[in-house]
């Protein structure tokens, strides 16, 4: 246990049983009661779904990783995420996440040492709930955590609140840190990087942070979510590379970085340097806690390993690219909006003395009402008189939304309407007087510019008319010739053994899989590139026994290419489906079915585009010759089915 940790951790069974709320806590129950969750299904029950397309689009979320889609698929076809797994978590999943924390760790976690949990919501529950005790205190970001989560924190322990350097950075502010502490505060929880500030720590500042925590006697717990949206020029530094300082919770999940909060799967990494949590029993409470909770889905721990080792490099430097525009734009787009200050990343500061607005959530409530735009109030994250606006839209969407904004705001501003009041106000200019003698000619000055000013509409009109003819025109020449876009052909060339099956004294060895090689042929007819995002071949005989999958590739303008995909033949399913295995292949031979799926998008100019999913199903038999070796003979392919 380390020299400076003054707290004997409780197990599961010790945590108190509040009958009231702590001290502090009840003040905070009605904000609790509203979770994020409240706040944005009540906002967006306001906008007109008839009006303006509502902003942000609540049902459209990024794309993810093709990576991660063909995990889980993988792990459904294999069958491994059928079964219950244990409360703590797949043994393969807890150890994909320790390997991956551990790249950037130099005292390395185990898989002993990683618990699987829903989400990081309930990876932050179990956290408090295992390292709780009676009359303890925990110190929380302001702002930070929504309201719900904190709600969840409040029914165990106190909550007290630190500050931040806003000039700083957004860095933690330590005296605020050192004047909330007690002798009963047991921890002080990080969002690093953090929200909704949009900052992340230096490896300088955590480490100051590290030796004030040894100080206090608390631990630290490190809500780590969004490590994987970073951008800029500053590496992420983990709050575990300090652990050999003060004992360190860490909290994950894949729901920000792969953009699948619906997968609900996060983790809890105890790292125990100094072994406080072995001493203390906190292992056991944990596997408890888990124990009789909720777990997350089987199917998507056993994708885990391929999710985090697979993932390519790419996909996060262009999410980080994509997420950078997007702040620099919104910056540029606040300057010109009256009464908002730009604060962090994803914040915005509401100056009321200058608008007709009770508070943020009355600001938030009439702009979803008028402008059909949702922005959350900044109370969801203890923040009073602030807003938290989504910039993740593309650009013209953004733009839009802003532009919303600021007519809001204008339409509020107090020094716009009292300047509306005056011109009111007014009274009307003196009407000129002519003689009789000048009418005529005043009349005729007026019809002549009449005539012309009539004239130019009708030439400008035609113009513009001609204009949108002509392209209208080359656009359906275009899409009817050079930007019709046709379906890609898939045929299957071939299939053969690279590794044939094993035998061992006349039977087939099990502990050897066999591997196969099919030829598949892919044209493109159209006048752009066809991108192939994944191909993958299946074989069955009753149930699969074959799974085979190839990487990404291009198919060029009115080219044919032939690709070869590889895949195990898995020798125990085989067996199981046929029991008689060696005696059918040297009899009649054993009936097989093959299906090859080819999925990829041919896109032109940014404006036609097709997406298609390309099957072929293929019949054949396995045989063996008069030379003992196992070939595919008979082989017959259906027409491929094509599905848009």
């Amino acid at each position: 246990m380390h020299s400076g940790f003054k707290h004997e951790l409780p197990q599961l069974k010790e945590l108190p049983q509040l009958k009231e709320l702590p001290q502090g806590a009840a003040a905070a129950e009605g904000a609790a009661a509203a979770s994020l969750g409240t706040y944005t299904s009540a906002l967006y029950a306001r906008c007109d779904p008839l009006g303006k397309p509502i902003l942000p689009p609540r049902n459209k979320s990024p794309e993810t990783s093709h990576t991660a889609e063909k995990a889980v698929v993988k792990a459904v076809l294999c069958g491994t995420g059928n079964a219950y797994a244990p409360s703590i978590g797949l043994p393969v999943a807890k150890s994909a996440v320790a390997e991956y924390l551990n790249k950037s760790l130099p005292n390395k976690l185990t898989a002993d040492e990683v618990f699987m949990t829903v989400g990081c919501k309930q990876a932050i529950e179990l956290a408090v709930d295992i390292l709780a005790k009676p009359k303890a205190n925990v110190l929380l970001p302001r702002p930070g955590f929504p309201w719900d989560v904190v709600r969840s924190i409040y029914k165990n322990l106190e909550v007290r609140d630190y500050d931040f350097l806003h000039q700083k950075d957004y860095e933690i502010d330590f005296l605020s840190v050192r004047a909330a502490a007690d002798e009963n505060t047991f921890a002080i929880f990080i969002i690093n990087p953090h929200n909704p500030n949009g900052n992340y720590y230096t490896e300088a500042h955590l480490k100051q942070l590290a030796e004030l925590a040894r100080e206090l006697g608390i631990m630290v717990v490190s809500d780590e979510v969004y490590r994987w949206t970073v951008f800029g020029s500053n590496p992420f530094v983990p709050m575990g590379k300090f652990s050999s300082i003060v004992p360190v919770v860490t909290l994950g999940s894949i729901s920000k970085g792969w953009n699948v909060p619906g997968w609900r799967t996060g983790w809890v990494a105890l790292h125990d340097l100094g072994g406080v949590f072995k001493s203390t029993k906190i292992l056991n409470a944990a596997k408890e806690y888990l124990e009789i909770n909720s777990k997350p889905p089987t199917v998507i721990q056993a994708a885990i390993p391929d999710i985090l080792e697979k993932t390519p490099k790419e996909f996060f430097d262009t999410r980080g690219s994509f997420l950078k525009d997007k702040v620099e734009l919104g910056y540029s787009k606040l300057k010109d909006i009256p009464c908002l200050t730009s604060g962090p990343s994803l914040g915005t500061e509401l100056n009321l003395s200058c608008l007709d607005i009770e508070d943020d959530e009355d600001f938030c409530e009439k702009l979803a009402t008028e402008e059909s735009l949702v922005l959350l109030p900044g109370t969801a994250f203890s923040l009073k008189n602030w807003a938290r606006h989504s910039i993740d839209m593309e650009t013209s969407t953004l733009e839009d939304a802003f532009e919303r904004l600021k007519t809001f705001c204008e339409r509020h501003s107090i020094i716009a309407m009292a300047e509306s009041k005056e011109d009111q106000a007014k009274p009307f200019a003196a009407l000129s007087l002519t003689t009789l003698s000048d009418q005529p000619y005043e009349d005729h000055y007026h019809q002549t510019k009449h005539v012309h000013s009539r004239t130019k509409l009708i030439l400008c009109c035609g113009f513009i008319a001609a204009l949108a003819l002509l392209i209208a025109v080359t656009f359906i020449v275009l899409s009817l010739t050079v930007c019709h876009l046709r379906t890609p052909k898939l045929a299957v060339e071939s299939i053969s053994f690279v590794h044939p099956l094993d035998f061992v004294n006349g039977q087939v060895n099990t502990n050897q899989n066999a591997t196969v090689s099919v030829m598949i042929s892919l044209g493109n007819p159209n006048a752009a590139s066809f991108r192939v995002r994944s191909a993958m071949v299946t074989h069955y005989h009753g149930e699969l026994v074959v799974v085979g999958e190839s990487i990404p590739g291009k198919v060029r303008a009115r080219k044919t290419i032939k690709m070869n995909l590889t895949a195990k033949i898995v020798t125990t399913k085989l067996l199981q489906s046929v029991p008689g295995l060696v005696k059918d292949l040297n009899g009649n031979g054993v009936d097989l079915r093959s299906s090859v799926v080819v999925s990829g998008k041919v896109k032109i100019m940014k404006i036609f585009k097709k997406v298609v999913h390309l099957q072929t199903d293929c019949s054949m038999k396995m045989m063996m010759n008069n030379s003992s070796t196992i070939t595919f003979q008979d082989m017959k392919c259906i027409k491929q089915h094509v599905h848009i």
